[in-house]
């Protein structure tokens, strides 16, 4: 704790009070006489910081509730479409729904590989790579949020996001094609448990609208993408396909 807060003089934080973060601060601290003996020296010059990252996953904070332990979970690589000798390998990676035609593979001015849909005739259509034989991609344990990069047409319609998991259930979200984006890449993260914007569309149960749990990440089925529509009315957004 900071030696300011009295009342949590020799406590180390919670799971309770990093559920609700409200500022996150870096401070320098003019030690210099104390650590050099009184001889002092110059306090000028750069603090570069690279990158600040929170690392681990926990359970959401439920009051009364013990709170689960951060996970070790190494990070998965679903597919950064480099290791493709040729588009023909791409679409058969990803043509469990037999709809590659609107599918290309694509190199940027750097030479990176990526995955280009387009369905200019509209409506929903769906692409998706099979992984649940694949043991080094179909365990999500402890993992936390799916990260992708993306750029698009800014066409404010939508790509349509569904994990599939091997007891048959599939999860739902929409990533808005903004206008607003631009044109660059942009990197999106998904929260894959408890996220109110990925929820059970199929089957049609008593489950479907419900949140992923811890439970669904144990094996995971496949991953699938499609274009759509996204329609606006005033009040509301709505999800036509």
């Amino acid at each position: 704790m900071a030696s300011w807060d009295k009342d949590s003089a020799g406590k180390l934080p919670n799971q309770k009070l990093l559920s609700k973060v409200g500022s996150f601060a870096i401070y320098v601290n003019d030690n210099d006489n104390e650590l050099q003996n009184n001889a002092g020296r110059p306090r000028t010059g750069d603090l570069v910081f690279d990158s600040i990252k929170l690392v681990g996953e926990r359970d959401p904070y439920v009051p009364e509730e013990k709170p689960s332990e951060p996970s070790n979970a190494k990070l998965i690589t679903i597919d950064d479409f480099e290791s493709y000798a040729d588009e023909a390998a791409m679409k058969e990676a990803w043509g469990n729904r037999e709809h590659t035609d609107v599918l290309s593979l694509t190199t940027e001015d750097d030479g990176n590989k990526y995955l280009q849909y387009s369905n200019p005739h509209g409506g929903w259509l769906d692409v998706a790579t099979f992984i649940q034989n694949d043991t080094a991609r179909n365990n999500w344990t402890g993992l936390g949020k799916l990260t992708f990069r993306l750029k698009h047409d800014g066409s404010n319609n939508a790509m349509d996001l569904q994990i599939g998991t091997a007891d048959g259930k599939y999860f739902h979200v929409d990533q808005k094609l903004a206008s607003e984006d631009g044109a660059d890449w942009k990197t999106v993260e998904i929260d894959l448990v408890n996220n109110p914007s990925l929820t059970q569309s199929w089957p049609e149960d008593e489950n479907k609208g419900k949140t992923m749990t811890a439970d669904d990440l144990a094996l995971i089925k496949e991953v699938v993408i499609a274009g759509n529509t996204w329609t606006t009315i005033p009040g509301c957004e709505l999800r036509r396909r």
